[in-house]
């Protein structure tokens, strides 16, 4: 999957996670873990919001307001 549809979306997986930073499975499921990598589990699956994302690699700004909104949207989207 190209880097535009994985940070269109608005969580990706860890496994998108490791190849947008190109880091083992280890390290990524680690920084979920630990609270590094900001992350939901939703229906047993782990998803990170690419806001986040995008702010770690320098594509944009990371006010806690917009985690929190995209975190907000993203359940909503799995309530409805």
């Amino acid at each position: 999957m190209r880097l535009e549809a994985i940070l269109n979306k608005p969580t990706c997986s860890v496994e998108e996670l490791m190849k947008l930073f190109d880091i083992s499975k280890n390290p990524a499921y680690e920084g979920v873990k630990s609270g590094d990598v900001p992350s939901v589990r939703i229906r047993g699956c782990i998803r990170i919001p690419t806001t986040w994302v995008k702010a770690k690699l320098g594509l944009g700004p990371l006010p806690d307001s917009i985690l929190a909104d995209a975190l907000r949207e993203l359940l909503r989207g799995v309530a409805g």
